[in-house]
């Protein structure tokens, strides 16, 4: 059975090209993710730190340049562990436990 991929399966293969430095590959998965997802930051962060990763450091800048362009922020340091939201970027704040009462916000110092 053949099936069309879709943005999951393009992000799988980018963050493989990650872990195994393939340049090539993940340029042609950006190319498709840019059509599915333009304003997706996760995916153009992956490519430039691929890029970092071989040392193409201008490309890699290149990248951040481009996201600015289109207008493509970065959300600093979202993060998801299953039970909480951390947020290290902007607010510093994390949630407790969901599901048990209400949510209780500590502030991180």
């Amino acid at each position: 059975m053949l099936i069309k991929a879709n943005r999951v399966v393009w992000r799988a293969l980018l963050d493989g090209c990650r872990v195994h430095k393939n340049v090539e590959l993940a340029e042609e998965a950006i190319k498709h993710l840019h059509v599915l997802d333009p304003l997706n930051d996760g995916y153009y962060v992956v490519l430039s730190n691929v890029y970092e990763n071989v040392g193409r450091w201008e490309d890699a800048t290149k990248v951040r340049m481009m996201m600015r362009e289109i207008g493509v922020k970065k959300i600093l340091g979202w993060s998801t562990d299953g039970t909480r939201i951390i947020s290290w970027g902007g607010g510093k704040y994390i949630t407790g436990v969901r599901g048990i009462g209400p949510e209780i916000f500590l502030r991180v110092y």
